[in-house]
C-alpha cells in the first residue's frame, strides 16, 4: 500500500480529512486531502457501521445468557 506523505516534511499523513500536515502545518496538496464528497461518504459509512454495531449489541444483550465454557446448558 502506498503511504501518503507531506510534501514538505515527509511526515506520514494519518488522515486525509485534514488540509494541513499535523507535523509541520503546511497546507497539503489537494491530491492528498479528501474532497467534501469523499468526506461525506466516509461519514455516512461510519454512521451506518455504528448503527449496525449498536443494534448488534442490543440484540445480544437481549439473548439469554449461556455458559459457553461448559458447552451451554445441559
Amino acid at each position: 500500500m502506498n503511504q501518503l506523505r507531506c510534501q514538505k516534511c515527509s511526515a506520514l499523513i494519518v488522515s486525509r480529512k485534514f488540509s494541513k500536515c499535523t507535523t509541520c502545518g503546511v497546507n497539503l496538496s489537494s491530491s492528498l486531502v479528501m474532497t467534501s464528497e469523499q468526506a461525506k461518504k466516509v461519514a455516512e459509512i461510519d454512521q451506518h457501521t455504528k448503527n449496525v454495531h449498536e443494534a448488534s449489541l442490543k440484540w445480544h444483550s437481549q439473548m439469554p445468557s449461556q455458559d459457553l465454557r461448559r458447552g451451554g446448558s445441559h
